[in-house]
């Protein structure tokens, strides 16, 4: 008993959700990706999903393009920007990509980025770019949608789903 004397005891921490954390994991894993496509252009993610077969669930590896940050601006530098989901984000107030002068540079350019993720410099930007949110499948019509809203006691953002579901009855 004299060993477990010579130790501290305390309570176990509770493992928890940190989606600040998260996002910059995230970016840094989709900076990362980018230098290693500057590298190698034919550079494929590769996923390990699962799927059913046989009544079971198999993993199945599959390749995934990467798609290039960077574009050729018309004097010949390059402008890379960073997407979080399919917008990119702003540095500052309506510039939302970097100028670089060659594409040999654009590996700095990746490794201050990275810096700055890990610093948590750029948290405000990846907090505000969040999913958008989409109206379910089931409901067809703009009633469909006032009668789920009547049974609601709480129902934020009403205005933004009724004019998707107006727009999408004026596709049909």
């Amino acid at each position: 008993m004299s060993a477990l004397k010579s130790l501290t005891f305390t309570t176990l921490p509770k493992i928890g959700a940190n989606p600040t954390l998260d996002r910059r994991t995230k970016m840094i894993a989709r900076l990362e990706e980018q230098k290693l496509l500057l590298s190698d252009p034919n550079y494929i993610r590769t996923l390990r999903t699962w799927v059913k077969k046989n009544g079971g669930l198999a993993p199945v590896d599959k390749q995934q393009r990467v798609l290039p940050c960077w574009r050729v601006n018309a004097d010949g530098s390059y402008v890379f920007f960073v997407r979080l989901g399919s917008k990119p984000i702003e540095f500052e107030k309506g510039k939302n990509a970097i100028a670089v002068p060659s594409l040999d540079k654009v590996p700095l350019v990746i490794d201050i980025l990275i810096t700055a993720v890990r610093n948590g410099e750029l948290d405000q930007q990846l907090a505000q770019a969040k999913r958008p949110e989409t109206v379910p499948k089931y409901l067809k019509t703009v009633n469909d949608l006032m009668a789920l809203i009547k049974t609601m006691t709480d129902a934020p953002h009403i205005e933004s789903k009724e004019n998707q579901l107006r727009e999408r009855e004026g596709q049909q």
